[in-house]
Parts: C-alpha cells; structure tokens; sequence
C-alpha cells in the first residue's frame, strides 16, 4: 500500500471511532441534560462554556502529544482517575446532603454563580473518561 492510502485509512479509522464516540452519549451530556431539564437552558449556558472549555483542553493536550505521556505514565493516570470520582462521590454527597431551598432566601451574585458554573463543567468534561480513552 502506498503512503497515501495508509493515511486515508487512519482517517477513516479516526472519523469511525469519533462517530461511535459522538453517538453515545456520556457523563457530560447527561449532566447537561440533568441540569437544563432542573434549571432551564440559560441558566446552564456557563456550564456548557466549562464543558466546550474542558473538550479544548482534552483536544489540545491530544494534538500536543500529552496522550503518549499519559500513557507512558499510567501510573498517575490511574491516580488522576480515583482522584476524579473521590471528587465526584464528593459532589453526589454535596447534593445529597445539601439543605432544600425554599426561595426564601436572597438571590446568589450572578457573577460569582456563573464562575461556579463554568468551573463545574470543566471539572466534568476534565473528568470525563471517555474524553479521557479517545
């Protein structure tokens, strides 16, 4: 085979196995999903800002080359993956144990629950193995 068709087969490969990705849906969008559904879809823009920011991230650090180091370094990939759910069981005993809000309370700074917003869907999309494995 020639160099050429190699090529176009790894493309193919690639676009099978990102379609197949794209397809199911993940721990992200289900999140997302989740959270619309409670809270409406303006109030979850931010959110969606830190997931797009956390795919970026994920896709810069594969373009550059970390993939291979992380691989090489299985290790702490290991850590960094029970460091992730500890977190997440972290955050379902957060929400689970959080007192119920009545509305009778003032508003949060818009600016400050925005922040939080964007910082929870970077953590998720950061955190999120099938990003992680593609």
């Amino acid at each position: 085979m020639g160099q050429g068709v190699m090529e176009i087969w790894s493309v193919l490969v690639f676009a099978a196995a990102l379609a197949v990705a794209m397809a199911t849906p993940g721990p992200s969008l289900v999140a997302l999903v989740a959270r619309v559904l409670a809270q409406g879809r303006a109030r979850n823009l931010a959110f969606a800002a830190g997931l797009v920011i956390g795919d970026v991230v994920w896709l810069a650090c594969a373009v550059f080359g970390i993939a291979a180091i992380a691989a090489w370094m299985h290790e702490i990939m290991v850590v960094l993956k029970w460091a992730g759910a500890a977190y997440l069981i972290y955050l379902a005993y957060r929400l689970w144990t959080a007192p119920v809000a009545t509305g009778g309370g003032p508003a949060p700074a818009r600016r400050a629950r925005h922040l939080g917003d964007v910082g929870s869907g970077l953590v998720m999309a950061l955190a999120n193995a099938k990003t992680m494995l593609f």
